[in-house]
């Protein structure tokens, strides 16, 4: 049942344990049960109607999370559940923001959740890689259901959100739903002073998850086309509560970028935007998109954040070509 996985370097107590460690990470922070509970009593309560892509709340057979952190000072918990009666092999590939890779395997019981420390499951390297990326899991059949759980222990404050599950499809050009090409952040906060000595920050991060292949993706190379060349069209807030509009570009294998370089805005200013990716793989089919935004508010003597999926943009769709 435990994933394979390189030998980590020793630790201490407390430390990057599944397990004891996990229980130990979450007991000293309150705050993060308590969101994490909260992500899984909202999706238990929710109707799982009809399947839908890039939707937290039906179980799938492919999950992407858009987002972990193991820098100093951080910790990210991985919760993965198999919904089946049957038991399930979960296939999980890790990135880093450079486009390397990591894989894994790990048995999952009929009904059992899985919590892993990824900072035991990924192996780091001496040039500091796999710090920060993206999750792609993939299983043979539609009974996954998972949850990320990050924790700032320097700043103090935790997210939690539910990874973007897709189902599997019959007859399709794609073994999986595809993600969409369109992305909508509803709204953010940009940097700056607030009032009593709080700072506001947000942090933008889009994952390109390969259209037919979890594990698909390619290293960034200059002699390759990047799996993000995506348009942004970013709308603010003036004073007078008019909106402005500007335009903006993403290109790379991975987005992670504070609020403030893609929104332009040198002062804490309301505003939402509209990503379209524009990238398709050697066959042809559109590379969909999957985004996370992290609002934070850091005080004197505390700070808090919040996770938002960013919502599918239906009118974006992924179209794959014809045969």
């Amino acid at each position: 049942k435990p994933p394979t996985a390189p030998s980590p370097a020793p630790r201490g107590p407390g430390e990057g344990q599944v397990g004891g460690g996990v229980v130990d990470i979450m007991m000293r922070h309150g705050t993060a049960i308590a969101i994490l509970f909260g992500v899984i009593a909202a999706c238990a309560c929710s109707p799982a109607a009809a399947a839908a892509t890039n939707t937290e709340l039906v179980p799938g057979s492919r999950i992407v999370f858009p987002y972990y952190d193991l820098r100093p000072g951080f910790a990210t918990l991985l919760f993965l559940t198999n919904t089946g009666s049957t038991p399930a092999s979960a296939a999980l590939e890790f990135y880093d923001a450079t486009c390397a890779r990591q894989d894994t395997v790990m048995g999952l019981s009929t009904g059992d959740i899985d919590p892993l420390d990824l900072s035991q499951v990924i192996s780091g390297t001496a040039f500091g890689s796999f710090l920060q990326g993206f999750i792609d899991v993939a299983a043979g059949a539609d009974v996954l259901i998972g949850t990320a759980l990050v924790v700032n222990m320097v700043d103090d404050w935790a997210i939690a959100y539910n990874g973007a599950t897709a189902r599997r499809q019959t007859g399709g050009v794609t073994p999986f739903e595809p993600y969409p090409t369109g992305l909508f952040l509803p709204a953010f906060l940009t940097s700056g002073q607030l009032g009593g000595g709080v700072l506001a920050d947000g942090l933008l991060i889009v994952a390109a998850p390969h259209p037919t292949v979890p594990g698909g993706e390619l290293p960034d190379s200059p002699l390759q086309d990047k799996p993000i060349q995506a348009s942004v069209e970013v709308f603010l807030q003036q004073e007078d509560g008019t909106m402005t509009q500007r335009s903006s570009a993403l290109n790379g294998h991975y987005i992670i970028s504070p609020i403030g370089a893609i929104a332009g805005a040198l002062s804490p200013t309301l505003g939402w935007l509209s990503i379209r990716n524009h990238a398709s793989d050697e066959s042809g089919n559109p590379f969909g998109l999957v985004g996370l935004y992290i609002q934070t508010l850091v005080g004197p003597n505390s700070g808090s954040a919040m996770a938002i999926r960013l919502s599918g943009d239906p009118s974006a769709a992924s179209t794959p070509p014809g045969p």
